[in-house]
């Protein structure tokens, strides 16, 4: 099917059918039904996650009118108080290390109310950063990070803060959950990845019902 154009702005307008999870407007639509970040979640956590009773796409963090305000695809919170945010990332910029840094802290940073005096409030939290690339030239489909003691290998600081980093250009498929790469390259339809698709079908279609 030929993509057609937009005569405003001549971009190619993509069908919906075409269209994978590193567009901005799929993954916010697919992304704000509960029950699909929880099977998202927990395909790339490789574990069952509790079902997300908060989330909000897009939302803004900003701590004062002089610092750098930053814009989450999709923050979420489980009813464990786990807090995450997944960020999709369809272009290779230099500086998405340094990025998931300054992201995670201003998430940390609301977290705890004014005069909490013990620290071991601050919730588990997960930074989320789906890539249509491999940012670090290991081919590997998930990466995760968590400090290490560079003296002590196997001494982790155990803080509560993790950031993964997910490759849909991953070769490891031996070592990864099947479920992970099947999401992550959408060549397969498991039974989560149907219901996924199935449930932005169905909000699109009731969007576009409730326009007329």
């Amino acid at each position: 099917m030929n993509k057609k154009l937009n005569n405003a702005t001549s971009v190619p307008i993509v069908p919906l059918k075409e269209l994978n999870f590193s567009a901005r407007f799929l993954f916010d639509e697919v992304m704000e039904d509960p029950q699909t970040q929880q099977d998202v979640l927990s395909i790339i956590l490789g574990r069952e996650i509790p079902l997300v009773k908060y989330s909000a796409t897009e939302k803004e963090l900003r701590l004062t009118p002089l610092a750098r305000s930053i814009r989450m695809d999709l923050f979420s919170v489980d009813e464990d108080e786990i807090v995450y945010d997944t960020e999709m990332q369809d272009k290779k910029k230099s500086d998405l290390e340094k990025r998931s840094r300054y992201y995670q802290a201003l998430m940390d940073t609301s977290l705890l109310e004014p005069g909490t005096a013990d620290y071991n409030s601050l919730n588990q939290t997960y930074l989320i950063m789906i890539t249509t690339f491999d940012l670090f030239g290991y081919g590997k489909y998930r990466m995760t990070f968590v400090p290490m003691c560079r003296e002590i290998r196997d001494c982790e600081l155990e803080d509560g803060a993790v950031r993964i980093f997910l490759s849909t250009k991953g070769t490891n498929e031996d070592e990864v959950p099947k479920e992970l790469v099947d999401f992550l390259l959408i060549y397969y339809a498991p039974q989560r990845i149907r219901r996924i698709r199935k449930n932005c079908w169905r909000n699109i279609r009731s969007e576009s019902e409730t326009d007329k």
